[in-house]
């Protein structure tokens, strides 16, 4: 994503795998279903998942183990956080690399940065799923 250059936006994102190549546009949840996408979990036909309550949804209808505590978390879980609101819902998904670092894409720096970073999300953290 960031060699070619993908921009967040929560309006203008693809409907298709194919056009997530060509729309160079991409959301949190669109980021991390196309990661599950391309690591074999998600079918052709399906497309990008562009909402991260529907993502969270997803992953439990499909045999993901939830994980309930922060402290649980392992390399490569998808982690589901409260918005910056004070509405409580979920409102952000990343992917956990360990040691307290995180694949993001929850604004334009984000996208285009090829390392995690480093950042402690206990405070906005709800609940996590596991790929099976």
């Amino acid at each position: 994503m960031e060699q070619n250059s993908y921009t967040y936006s929560v309006s203008t994102l693809p409907n298709s795998w194919e056009a997530a190549w060509t729309t160079h546009y991409t959301c949190c949840s669109t980021f991390v279903s196309w990661s599950l996408y391309e690591a074999g979990y998600t079918e052709q036909g399906r497309g990008p998942i562009h909402s991260s309550s529907t993502l969270s949804t997803w992953c439990g209808d499909n045999g993901f183990e939830r994980v309930n505590s922060y402290s649980d978390l392992q390399p490569g879980d998808i982690v589901f956080m409260t918005s910056n609101s004070s509405n409580g819902g979920i409102g952000h998904t990343q992917i956990y690399a360990g040691d307290g670092q995180w694949f993001n894409a929850g604004s334009t720096d984000a996208i285009r940065r090829a390392s995690p970073y480093t950042g402690d999300a206990s405070a906005r953290f709800l609940h996590a799923y596991r790929a099976p």
